[in-house]
């Protein structure tokens, strides 16, 4: 039944991310293509003007579609579980974690497609233009990026954080999947504990929601405290506290993060079983 659940949500959800990848994918094309004309050396003011707006347009657009996915679901999710729709979703055979377990995974996925769809057309983009300064093949940017910059970037990274670049981007990469994953878990859990109200349902999930966010801030600034008052102790010691610090951040973290993703499940599922409150 898990499967079917999965299948459904995500036939009825593919819609609208997808058709935001689509739009994004349109305009990288044409502002690769753009890149391979003359027309951004132009002294022609209104072609100066054009190319600033669609600039713009395009920074706009990052931010727009990345917000667009994360609020379409969450949305869905309070809808389909909370609203009028909950007495359908509820009526099936299945227990509360599987209805979060598939609804969080479709968000999860989109919300990973939607990141590597960004960062694709952003590295699509800047390859493009670079390519066209001096006559340059995009192969020979690359190149050139793998074979220069990308070394000495990771000396330079493993000096500051005492770690290899390759790991570093391992180790960021897990943290990353963490983070979501926590971050959808908190949503749907501050959406629980919101429609345990009779009345202004979503102004209350929001305010559980900010509520929940400070705490944690308030949990992860304390958890800080003592490696930054090694550094201030002694100072001629942050050449070694800083890779120390940056470990025992990223470890903090990632363990906080789990354990309250955790929690935060357990939170939801049991808020659903036995405190729904769809009125």
């Amino acid at each position: 039944m898990l499967g079917k659940l999965i299948k459904h949500e995500w036939i009825s959800t593919w819609k609208v991310p997808t058709a935001l990848c689509i739009y994004l994918g349109v305009f990288t094309i044409l502002g690769c293509i753009s890149f391979l004309f003359p027309i951004w050396e132009s002294d022609n003011v209104i072609i100066e003007l054009i190319a600033i707006l669609s600039i713009i347009l395009y920074i706009f657009s990052l931010f727009a579609i990345t917000i667009t996915v994360f609020v379409y679901f969450v949305v869905r999710f309070y809808k389909s579980m909370y609203s009028c729709e909950g007495y359908l979703t509820h009526s099936l055979p299945v227990k509360p974690w599987e209805h979060i377990f598939s609804k969080g995974l479709t968000f999860f996925i989109w919300m990973a497609i939607t990141v590597i769809a960004l960062t694709a057309s952003i590295m699509l983009l800047i390859l493009t233009a670079l390519s066209t300064v001096d006559g340059q093949t995009m192969y020979m940017v690359w190149d050139s990026f793998k074979h220069v910059v990308l070394p000495e970037l990771s000396a330079m990274w493993q000096e500051l954080f005492g770690m290899s670049l390759g790991a570093y981007t391992f180790v960021i990469s897990i943290s990353s999947i963490i983070s979501s994953v926590y971050a959808i878990l908190m949503i749907y859990f501050s959406i629980s504990v919101g429609q345990l109200f009779n009345k202004h349902k979503l102004m209350a999930s929001f305010i559980a929601y900010v509520v929940i966010n400070c705490v944690m801030q308030l949990i992860t600034s304390l958890l800080q405290l003592p490696i930054f008052k090694t550094i201030l102790a002694d100072p001629l010691a942050a050449d070694t506290a800083v890779p120390n610090m940056f470990r025992y951040m990223l470890s903090s973290g990632l363990i906080l993060s789990v354990v309250l993703a955790v929690a935060y499940a357990f939170g939801t599922e049991y808020i659903t079983r036995k405190k729904l409150n769809l009125d």
